[in-house]
């Protein structure tokens, strides 16, 4: 690129060799250099679409997204075929969390290039956030007219289908994404979904040990295999994966959940009460945490504390309990506890220690 730069600058002071010189300094991520060409190849020529875009590139390249916007609004001014600028335009609102306006730009750029797979599954992503589930289905498809071997949105379309309970289609969409690439791992995630839900735990174990194998990187296939692991009760093995999934990625709320889960079992309720908590420091509406340390602390006796988790297990799911806060009122922990767990549904009985811990006096207190 040393040679590079200095060829450029041979085509002379016109606005299109500024803009090659640009693209060099952008390449080597000399941003500033960049920026100051890209301002110069404008001023020669401000109807120059392309070093708008590039200009959009640079900025948002080092994060300064509302100066990028502003440049990819420029370049489509200019030129308003100018597909790229859309997609870049897209991308940048996505990273602000700006996900409507990115949709809004994608589905601008398939009325100039409605043949153009990319924009397609960009779009499809965004929908998948903001829960547009039916316009994610058609975007992921029109990525697939357009593009066959788009191997993600074979895997993406198939979680898609699993989510709308149509196992067969989501099967078929994997096995595209398998014949494409045996090597991708994620597909072997949904192969293990469908199983799990089937309650095939060992068909289940076996898909996600195989992405595990294709990917040990990835968390999500130890989480998945801990959780059949705790449902054949195998604690240990459970345990193992779980921890792998929490060093793999240390914010996964779901990860500590299940690991509080696992401790509870094995009725180490110090420990699961500890990992229920750094799930909800993680994520503090997780209902299965609140309702996971709710049912610790019952069984230590710690009526009260497993009733504020109860409580707020209750006010995520947007449910209430008037039986069970009568019983509260009364002091009558054990009934209202049972009254608590009967409207959040929690399916595994607990037996309640006949002697709870004192209530601790405070404000209310004797």
């Amino acid at each position: 690129m040393k040679e590079y730069i200095p060829r450029i600058k041979k085509f002379g002071k016109k606005e299109h060799s500024k803009l090659l010189l640009a693209q060099s300094y952008l390449t080597e991520r000399k941003y500033a250099e960049a920026i100051a060409e890209c301002n110069a190849a404008l001023q020669l020529n401000p109807k120059l679409a392309l070093a708008h875009l590039l200009l959009a590139q640079v900025y948002a390249d080092i994060g300064c997204f509302p100066e990028a916007a502003g440049a990819c609004r420029a370049a489509m001014d200019v030129d308003p075929q100018l597909v790229d600028a859309y997609l870049l335009s897209a991308t940048i609102h996505m990273e602000e969390s700006q996900n409507l306006k990115a949709i809004e730009e994608c589905r601008a750029a398939l009325k100039v290039d409605p043949k153009n797979a990319e924009i397609y599954s960009l779009l499809g992503d965004l929908c998948i956030e903001q829960k547009l589930y039916a316009e994610a289905f058609e975007a992921f498809r029109g990525a697939l007219q357009y593009n066959p071997q788009d191997v993600t949105a074979h895997y993406k379309l198939a979680n898609l289908y699993l989510q709308d309970k149509k196992e067969s289609e989501a099967i078929a969409e994997v096995e595209a994404a398998l014949r494409l690439n045996p090597s991708f791992a994620r597909p072997h995630l949904i192969l293990g979904d469908i199983c799990f839900a089937g309650k095939k735990y060992d068909a289940a174990l076996i898909e996600y040990e195989e992405a595990i194998s294709l990917n040990p990187q990835m968390a999500e296939g130890y989480l998945k295999a801990g959780l059949v692991y705790l449902m054949v009760q195998n604690y240990q093995a459970a345990l193992h994966k779980l921890r792998i999934a929490v060093t793999l990625n240390p914010k996964s709320a779901d990860s500590f959940c299940h690991l509080g889960d696992v401790y509870l079992k094995m009725r180490q309720y110090e420990e699961a009460i500890a990992h229920y908590h750094a799930a909800l420091e993680l994520n503090s509406q997780l209902f299965e945490a609140h309702a996971g340390a709710g049912d610790t602390y019952a069984l230590q006796g710690n009526y009260q504390e497993a009733i504020a988790e109860y409580r707020s297990a209750l006010k995520i799911s947007g449910s209430e309990c008037p039986t069970g806060d009568g019983y509260e009122r009364q002091n009558r922990y054990r009934e209202a506890i049972e009254e608590y767990r009967s409207a959040l549904r929690l399916s595994d009985e607990i037996i309640l220690p006949e002697n709870p811990v004192p209530e601790a006096h405070g404000e209310n207190g004797s």
